[in-house]
């Protein structure tokens, strides 16, 4: 198998991206809807540099997409395979945290044992 740094770069890059709590967020509020910034810090309870901040990494990304009516910017979804990303490393995290607890249960009976 031939490790490919440049592709392995671009993976890494990629889940810094998603590595914002925050981020990931925004992703899930904008799932089949378009808002705007200041409706995204609201939700969110954050501030607007920060939210600005956040969108910007997503943009550069390219997660998000930018619509401009009149002066009022929405912010959508570009890739919405990025739910199946963040519904697999769920689904994961959750097998890994069973397999950590029953870990934790099985050497918790041991010790009841002696």
């Amino acid at each position: 198998m031939v490790i490919d740094e440049e592709v392995n770069g671009y993976i890494a890059e990629f889940f810094k991206v998603l590595s914002d709590p925050v981020r990931i967020g925004i992703l899930k509020l904008l799932k089949d809807t378009k808002k705007n910034a200041t409706e995204i810090q609201d939700i969110l309870d954050i501030s607007q540099s920060y939210t600005s901040q956040q969108l910007n990494v997503l943009i550069k990304a390219g997660l998000l997409d930018i619509e401009r009516i009149d002066n009022i910017k929405t912010y959508s979804v570009r890739h919405n395979e990025i739910f199946k990303v963040l519904s697999a490393v769920n689904s994961m995290i959750l097998d890994i945290e069973k397999e950590k607890y029953a870990k934790i249960k099985k050497s918790d009976d041991l010790d009841l044992l002696v």
